[in-house]
């Protein structure tokens, strides 16, 4: 399962995963809930925008990356929402 979303900005698009040139943000994911952890890359935008768009439908904080339907106890809080009740 995917737990937290990640945004990279791009310098070579083409080599690094490749999408035309003009694809300048990449979204990846973390998973860390099965036996073998690793890293995974979605898809890439022109804007960071359209990437903070396709994280947000995935149910993810837009800030930490965090997707609040597998936060347990918490009421589908993030990480950032946590810390920041917590003041």
């Amino acid at each position: 399962m995917a737990t937290r979303y990640n945004i990279y900005k791009l310098t070579d698009p083409q080599d690094q995963v490749g999408m035309p040139a003009s694809h300048k943000w990449a979204v990846g994911v973390c998973y860390v809930d099965q036996s073998h952890p690793g890293f995974g890359f979605h898809d890439a935008f022109r804007t960071k925008r359209a990437a903070l768009e396709y994280i947000s439908k995935q149910h993810a904080c837009t800030i930490c990356g965090e997707v609040r339907a597998e936060v347990q106890g918490f009421h589908g809080r993030c990480a950032c929402e946590r810390e920041a009740a917590k003041r």
